[in-house]
């Protein structure tokens, strides 16, 4: 495995230096890892959630080796589709409309529905008997979120008496059940899984309903500036200690997870051009409306680095600010780099490969990017630093 810090001649050489947009550069060893990584984990099946990144480079690398897709839309599916070959999904957001679900259903054929409500179950009892007998109903129970930096909790998850009753209606269609989960993006504490875990279980017995697949979501965590040391590890042998204690309703369950930040935020990273610099104010080619909407909204602090060296420049704390006319575009943290930093610079913020062009908006008619895919063998051409 080459170090996270590609070699800056590797990145400026794929640059056209005369490209005033803004680059996002996919690095494609980094990407092959962390599939490494949760592929040798502890999970029957691995859903990704296109909401992380839905660049057709990104779907097709997964789908060669993770074709099982995590959606919340039709549009999601209609991403995916043409990229990646026999795709499978799950349906997860918790409110769909019914013309959605049969979409979904008869030309793309999912069978896997998320649900937390009995509002939402109905619209798939609408179903005739042969078509609800293929599906597995998902019931997305309430978890603690206390441990994430982005709490989940507020918006979906039925509580534990509502999830009892949504497992055995669910049933008493002729469905297979499932329950998942979702312990909060960016999930620092491993035993936040355990927790959730335990609830799921002792909710399934409550229900006295044979579960037939058990998806902890996603939550796993990526190294931001100031956070500690990540290791995934610690998470899966969290994971597997407490499924290796089910109970008997879950004895031929499988267990899935929907890895989307962990996945694939290391694998890219975001080369930014200084368009002006007043004092310790930087004004760059992309911004809060862009790609560094997690900087503003969300506390992600992202690494950074200079893309140049004119060495004997001492470091300095700059503002970065966006591209548009909003003052509120600037992050709200300095970044420290050479103090000679001027026009035309590029600035890399890396980890950004999560929840950053999927974010962008269309404000002031900025923010368009420029794509580059570093394989293993520019990378080895180039050496790492």
């Amino acid at each position: 495995m080459t170090s996270t810090a590609t070699q800056v001649s590797t990145i400026l050489g794929q640059i056209d230096r005369t490209d005033k947009q803004p680059v996002l550069v996919y690095h494609s060893e980094r990407l092959q890892c962390k599939l490494s990584e949760f592929l040798a984990g502890p999970f029957d099946q691995i859903f990704y959630p296109v909401k992380a990144n839905n660049d057709p480079y990104v779907l097709r690398e997964i789908g060669r080796k993770i074709p099982t897709f995590d959606v919340a839309s039709l549009s999601e599916i209609e991403a995916v589709h043409p990229v990646v070959e026999n795709a499978q999904y799950c349906f997860s957001h918790p409110i769909k409309d019914p013309f959605e679900i049969l979409i979904a259903y008869e030309q793309y054929d999912v069978r896997d529905f998320v649900v937390d409500t009995a509002q939402e179950l109905e619209k798939l009892s609408r179903l005739d008997a042969d078509r609800l007998a293929l599906l597995t109903v998902h019931v997305r129970i309430s978890v603690p979120n206390a441990q994430a930096l982005y709490p989940l909790d507020g918006k979906f998850g039925a509580a534990d008496a509502d999830a009892v009753q949504l497992l055995r209606a669910a049933s008493a269609l002729g469905c297979s059940v499932g329950i998942s989960f979702h312990v909060g993006s960016q999930n620092m504490n491993p035993t936040s899984f355990h927790t959730a875990m335990d609830l799921a279980f002792r909710i399934a017995e409550w229900a006295g309903i044979t579960v037939s697949v058990l998806n902890v979501g996603g939550g796993f965590p990526v190294p931001y500036v100031g956070d500690d040391e990540i290791d995934l590890l610690s998470f899966f042998f969290a994971i597997t200690e407490q499924w290796q204690h089910r109970p008997s309703l879950f004895s031929n369950s499988e267990l899935w997870c929907e890895p989307g930040r962990s996945l694939v935020a290391e694998a890219g990273s975001l080369v930014l051009r200084i368009e002006q610099r007043r004092g310790n104010m930087l004004y760059v080619n992309d911004g809060v409306y862009g790609c560094l909407h997690d900087g503003k909204f969300h506390g992600v602090v992202f690494p950074c680095r200079a893309l140049w060296s004119r060495g004997g420049a001492a470091k300095e704390y700059f503002v970065l600010q966006g591209p548009t006319c909003d003052s509120a575009d600037c992050l709200p943290y300095r970044v420290c780099l050479p103090s000679d930093a001027s026009v035309d610079d590029r600035i890399e913020v890396r980890n950004i490969g999560a929840y950053g062009q999927v974010l962008a908006t269309g404000f002031n008619g900025k923010h368009t990017y420029t794509r580059v895919v570093l394989t293993e063998a520019k990378v080895a051409s180039e050496g790492v630093a």
